[in-house]
């Protein structure tokens, strides 16, 4: 061990002969609002002198968690989770995994995009606050059933005169705010 130290002192490493080799280029998720996603990859050791590989794995962003930390072999299964809770809609997270290892490091870039929803109805898909209105204005059953869903929520979203929504104290149903200039 002595030995092993001394020669690392000096600036003699002795890297195995091989290269890391990854499943795939990046990862690219798409999640929806307030989701989390699990997902995997797989890390090689390219054949060498000693091309047994062992190292440590850790992300960039907080919001991916590692779940397999350390790894040893020729072949190692990766499993990892994103915690996409307190995201909005429209939001892109971009990050690596940075893999140290006795073969060497490695980045495996990932980005995860928050997809836009479009709530739809027995009449049809509501994509902004004008079509809710229409769906409303048309049909008196829709309105009394679907139109006070919670999953209403994200079509009064967008540029149409910046209204929001948010969740009325009073029965579920919905108050408009203007947003802050």
């Amino acid at each position: 061990m002595q030995k092993a130290i001394s020669e690392i002192l000096k600036g003699n490493f002795d890297h195995g002969e091989g290269t890391l080799e990854f499943s795939c280029e990046k990862i690219e998720l798409s999640i929806h609002r307030g989701e989390r996603q699990e997902g995997s990859f797989y890390i090689h050791a390219t054949p060498g002198r000693g091309a047994l590989s062992a190292g440590s794995i850790s992300s960039s962003d907080w919001r991916m968690e590692c779940r397999t930390a350390v790894f040893s072999g020729t072949e190692e299964e990766i499993f990892f989770c994103f915690h996409g809770e307190n995201l909005e809609e429209g939001e892109v997270v971009k990050g690596c995994f940075e893999v140290v290892s006795s073969l060497g490091e490695g980045y495996l870039p990932f980005v995860v995009t928050v997809e836009h929803t479009i709530p739809e109805s027995s009449i049809g898909n509501i994509k902004n606050l004008f079509h809710f209105a229409n769906l409303a204005k048309s049909s008196w059953k829709w309105r009394r059933t679907e139109g006070r869903s919670r999953r209403r929520r994200s079509c009064f979203c967008g540029t149409d005169g910046g209204i929001r929504s948010c969740p009325s104290s009073a029965g579920g149903s919905f108050c408009s705010q203007r947003r802050p200039a």
